[in-house]
């Protein structure tokens, strides 16, 4: 069997609170440049590098507030990362494929699965809290029990079903652009 990789990212859409902390950061940032305005007058050296200061804090705090999930499935094994600002990467998890013990869409069905159990952790990598997408239930070497919520792509879905059948609730065949890929290879 081939190697196979699909990777996708998926930006963090704002909520209502993620809405009002970015104009909190940009009222505060806005009080602490007039702040410094008034307290260095007297001190005009001080003003440019206090109001540059105080507007690239909020700036990067406002940055931070940007999230995304990248997503990385290589030969059946799952990377999930999380893009803040489009900079700063950080590993959220890696799901071997000897670790996965069921990967099921979240409807009515399989709902029960994710919400029993005990959970060392509960990863959240969906665009939007109200999107069900699938979910993945792994005991992960040095970590343990987890489940993840996430948003796979439809060539994600087929790697899983040709590396890890038996955990997957309902196995998919190949997507439409991913037949295309296969006959171009057989040629």
């Amino acid at each position: 069997m081939q190697d196979m990789y699909a990777e996708y990212i998926v930006k963090r859409h704002d909520g209502i609170k993620t809405s009002l902390l970015k104009v909190l950061v940009m009222v505060a940032t806005a009080v602490l440049v007039y702040l410094a305005m008034m307290l260095t007058q007297e001190i005009l050296f001080l003003l440019p590098a206090a109001v540059a200061l105080f507007g690239w804090l909020g700036y990067r705090a406002y940055l931070m507030l940007s999230i995304e999930y990248e997503y990385i499935v290589t030969n059946g094994e799952l990377d999930i990362d999380r893009v803040i600002a489009r900079r700063g990467r950080k590993r959220q998890i890696n799901i071997k494929t000897n670790a996965y013990e069921l990967i099921a869409p979240y409807d009515d069905a399989h709902k029960a699965a994710y919400e029993e159990g005990e959970f060392v952790k509960t990863i959240d990598a969906r665009s939007k809290p109200d999107i069900d997408g699938f979910f993945v239930i792994a005991n992960v070497r040095n970590v343990g029990r987890v489940r993840v919520r996430f948003e796979p792509t439809p060539k994600m879905l087929y790697i899983f079903s040709q590396y890890v059948p038996r955990q997957m609730a309902v196995l998919y065949g190949p997507p439409e652009e991913y037949e295309d890929d296969e006959d171009e290879l057989d040629d």
